[in-house]
């Protein structure tokens, strides 16, 4: 959510959580370029309960190894776009980190977000058509940016943001899917009512307590023809009520009713796998040890 510390974090290091500790990193295959092709306007169906995955900002080692313990194949990964720009130790680093999922199952989609300021909506479809000829047959797919900041008032230009890279990424990579980013339930029918975004999947992020209350408020807007992923969906300590009883047992309850109730949505990614920048939403203690959250999650994963 926050991401100024990695941002700082990574600047000063020089790189991200890739491979890790200079070990050999699998090679990429070579990308295949395929033609564009309309978006599906057919109604969708979505699954009763959702595919489950884990949003993660590193895919080192210890990440890796971690989501096998949890037993989970899907996750959302981070790309920084001003630091890819920048750096060539990060592009390195973040490239090692997806081709190491990739040699372990995992099936990734690339969230790409902290763009440079003074990018245009062309600079961001030039991007991510390179990033999609790289990179775009071998992932789940590309989310256009985190979340859409509350109180925006300017849906056009996010819109064209998001346009410009939907088609450079088709064009490449027709069947890499295109995420939007994350809206919240304040924005969505906005979107939705005054742009035609072309989309595979549109994205929200659900926070609060109880969940079950958000879900409601979100219900309304989800399209018979387009999926809905929850992009990041947890469980913060700090909005949970003194008096409701131990955090990491509502944390369990809360993702476990979340999930399976499924409210029609596709797919669903747990945020997050470790706490991170101060926000205690992660499913692992400090000490690698499982939350009862990542004990459900892995025991509903066998």
């Amino acid at each position: 959510m926050r991401n100024l510390w990695l941002l700082l974090f990574l600047a000063a290091c020089g790189g991200g959580g890739g491979g890790g500790g200079g070990s050999p990193s699998p090679t990429l295959p070579a990308p295949v370029v395929t033609p564009d092709r309309p978006p599906s306007t057919s109604p969708v169906t979505s699954p009763a309960t959702p595919i489950v995955g884990l949003g993660t900002h590193s895919l080192g080692y210890e990440a890796i190894n971690e989501l096998g313990m949890l037993r989970v194949r899907y996750t959302r990964f981070t790309m920084y776009a001003a630091l890819w720009e920048l750096s060539e130790s990060y592009r390195a680093e973040w490239t090692a980190g997806l081709a190491l999922a990739f040699s372990h199952g995992l099936k990734v989609l690339v969230v790409v977000h902290a763009l440079p300021p003074h990018w245009t909506g062309d600079d961001f479809g030039r991007f991510m058509g390179d990033r999609a000829l790289e990179f775009g047959p071998m992932l789940e797919g590309f989310q256009l940016g985190n979340e859409i900041p509350f109180g925006d008032g300017s849906p056009a230009s996010h819109a064209h943001f998001h346009t410009s890279a939907y088609h450079a990424i088709k064009s490449v990579s027709r069947d890499t899917k295109v995420v939007t980013m994350a809206m919240p339930d304040s924005a969505f029918p906005v979107l939705l009512q005054s742009t035609n975004l072309p989309t595979d999947a549109y994205a929200v992020h659900l926070y609060g307590y109880p969940l079950s209350g958000v879900t409601k408020r979100l219900r309304k807007w989800i399209s018979a023809n387009v999926p809905v992923w929850v992009t990041e969906v947890g469980i913060e300590q700090k909005v949970i009520p003194p008096d409701a009883g131990p955090w990491e047992q509502i944390q369990a309850r809360e993702l476990r009713d979340a999930v399976d109730a499924g409210h029609g949505y596709a797919r669903i990614y747990i945020y997050q796998l470790r706490t991170f920048d101060g926000e205690l939403h992660g499913l692992l203690r400090d000490d690698g040890t499982l939350r009862p959250a990542a004990e459900w999650l892995a025991s509903r994963s066998r």
